[in-house]
């Protein structure tokens, strides 16, 4: 459950266009294969050693497709969390370090995107590609229509982390970060300013946010009910642990 919370940050973080792509980067390469195949391995070259974190949108030969994205082996270590998502003939891939580099030798091996019916495709190319190093400033990010030819290599799993949520105490509008417990230096600042200004998270107590505390089930379908605008419920639930005088009851 922390894996997928942690995940759901950067995805948010991403997203919101927090991390923008400047001016197109020349030597960055997308390096897969050309030959169809119902399973394709994704790389890129020419990437800073001094990235952190990095999100691309992979675009597929095949539509009305499902893909499942496996990372690569050399991403399964601690610190590195990984998740995707997938838009008709789109995969858009994000993964980010909690500590140091991606990589430091300019290859980044992504991992393995496959078809769950075994239909053959190609990637034809790559867009929206973000990336910002260990200060958390930009890095060169280009669009790219055609993919490479020399073929990667795949395997893996994801890693995951924590995150903190408090009670429904709604959305605040103030713009800067309360939290004694936040540095302004940290991998997970902009994420906790990013869902502490949209009121999806509050903090553990007025001065806490607690970014290390094991996440809840409560506190994540309470994140959810928040970046749904928080809507009017009625009636109660089935689940008989759940009272309704809770702060996450309605979530």
């Amino acid at each position: 459950m922390k894996r997928y919370v942690l995940s759901l940050f950067s995805a948010l973080v991403l997203a919101a266009g927090l991390l923008i792509s400047s001016a197109a980067a020349a030597g960055i390469q997308l390096v897969t294969d050309s030959a169809p195949a119902s399973s394709q391995t994704v790389a890129f070259s020419g990437i800073s050693p001094s990235c952190q974190s990095l999100q691309v949108t992979l675009s597929l030969s095949g539509d009305g497709i499902t893909y499942t994205y496996l990372p690569d082996s050399g991403l399964n270590r601690n610190g590195i969390y990984t998740t995707s998502r997938q838009e008709g003939s789109q995969v858009t891939i994000y993964i980010t370090a909690k500590r140091g580099v991606l990589t430091e030798s300019g290859a980044l091996e992504l991992g393995t995107l496959s078809t769950t019916d075994g239909t053959l495709f190609t990637i034809t190319g790559y867009s929206g590609l973000l990336m910002t190093d260990s200060a958390s400033t930009e890095l060169p990010g280009e669009d790219n229509g055609s993919s490479g030819q020399q073929p990667g290599t795949g395997g893996g799993s994801s890693s995951g982390g924590s995150g903190g949520a408090g009670e429904d105490t709604g959305a605040s509008e103030t713009p800067s970060l309360p939290f004694a417990d936040v540095a302004k230096d940290t991998w997970y600042t902009q994420a906790v300013k990013y869902v502490y200004e949209k009121g999806l998270m509050t903090g553990t107590a007025e001065d806490r946010f607690s970014p290390d505390m094991t996440t809840s089930r409560a506190m994540i379908v309470t994140m959810l009910y928040r970046l749904e605008g928080s809507p009017a419920v009625s009636g109660g639930t089935a689940f008989s642990d759940v009272a309704p005088n809770q702060w996450y009851a309605g979530a």
